[in-house]
This record gives structure tokens, sequence and C-alpha cells, in this order.
């Protein structure tokens, strides 16, 4: 996600201050190949307080002040990683997709998130043509 971010941000073609995006399917868990975390993505919160959380199925968020935090609960508040350029993400899950961290980072960057059955994916990717 970290090199999408920056390979969108770093696309020319647009003017200056154009909003950019990221679109992500995913079927599945983070399987941590890119070693990123989702709390190096975006910034979250729970009551105000900030959430640490690596956003793979293993492990939980919690909040600085020690207490757990349900996934459902995690707020995405912006976009934590540097950009020249406004960049939204986009989340379209389905199968096993994790739709919590899909919820966070399009949160995190005002962007729109959906989880999708197989059967309805193209109707769902259909509505998501629409911002584009």
């Amino acid at each position: 996600m970290v090199e999408a971010v920056a390979l969108t941000d770093a696309a020319g073609g647009s003017e200056d201050g154009a909003t950019r995006a990221v679109v992500v399917l995913s079927d599945g868990q983070d399987n941590a190949i890119s070693g990123a975390r989702l709390d190096d993505i975006v910034t979250m919160s729970r009551n105000e307080v900030h959430v640490t959380w690596s956003g793979r199925e293993a492990d939980d968020p919690s909040a600085d002040d020690g207490k757990p935090v349900a996934k459902r609960r995690v707020l995405g508040d912006s976009l934590r990683l540097s950009t020249r350029q406004p960049v939204q993400i986009f989340f379209i899950g389905f199968g096993d997709a994790d739709i919590d961290v899909g919820r966070v980072m399009a949160q995190a960057t005002s962007a729109e998130f959906q989880g999708s059955t197989d059967e309805d994916l193209a109707a769902v990717i259909e509505e998501f043509g629409a911002y584009f």
C-alpha cells in the first residue's frame, strides 16, 4: 500500500492539487509481504485516543491508554504517509477480506469502502466506477 500511494502521488498528467486515488481489491487478509503496518499508512483513534494496529488478522488494535479496542470501533483519521497531492484509498473487499482494515483506510482518506460477495463483485466495481 505504501508503494501504491507513492506511485499514485508521483503520477503525472494531472494539475497540482488534484486528488489521486488508489483502488484496493482484496479477497483476503494482509499477508505482511510489504512489511508495512496499517498504522504506518494511516492514523487511527477511538474516543479521541490514538490507536495502534498492524491491520493483520492475528493482531488486535490497542489504544495509547492501554485499553484494547474492537476492530469495528477503530476510526481512520488521516493518511500518515507524506504526499504532494491528496490521495484517497478506495477499498473493495470480497471473500475473506478484512473489511475493517479497508474501512479504516478509506475513512482516513475520505474515500469509500464496500464489502461484496464474489457474485456481486462486478456490480460493486461498476458502482465505484462512478468516482472515476
